[in-house]
């Protein structure tokens, strides 16, 4: 993973001009802060996907009620979940590097954020995405986008759960 210093919002623009298009960002508030999806950090490792599965069973048995329309999968359920603070196996991130940045800088300006770009060869159709076979981080868009994972050009990385292949 490449390293860089960024003192201003110039250097930082600087960077950009021969990234992919089509690269992932993400900005967190604390460079110390590592990519682990929030699941994964709240966890005991054994009990991944058996937190994961009640905690969904959970979200979805009170999130019908609120919903305009029930998610189609499973995938679907995760990224509504996320948005409502839910830990899950996703991980957020955004085609704009402009709100990489903004997440980066906002909240905590005495502490050094730092924004991840991740160049994804490949993107999913989130049709295709099975959680239960899935053997590497898979990037997504999102079909049951909120408004705001819209206005943030949202997208995911889905992760493998403990028991997958």
């Amino acid at each position: 993973m490449k390293e860089t210093t960024i003192k201003t919002f110039y250097d930082f623009d600087n960077q950009l001009t021969h990234r992919n298009r089509s690269c992932l960002c993400r900005g967190v508030d604390d460079v110390s802060f590592n990519l682990t999806p929030s699941l994964f950090r709240h966890v005991v490792p054994t009990d991944i996907d058996l937190s994961e599965t009640n905690m969904m069973w959970l979200f979805k048995t009170h999130a019908v009620a609120f919903l305009q329309r029930v998610p189609a999968s499973d995938l679907d359920w995760l990224t509504i979940a996320q948005h409502h603070g839910l830990p899950t196996r996703l991980l957020d991130w955004s085609l704009s590097p402009l709100v990489a940045c903004f997440f980066a800088v906002s909240r905590k300006p005495d502490v050094d954020g730092a924004v991840y770009i991740y160049d994804v060869i490949d993107f999913a159709k989130q049709e295709e995405i099975d959680l239960k076979a899935l053997t590497n981080i898979t990037a997504f868009f999102p079909s049951h986008a909120t408004k705001r994972v819209s206005a943030q050009s949202g997208m995911f990385t889905v992760h493998r759960s403990a028991t997958c292949p």
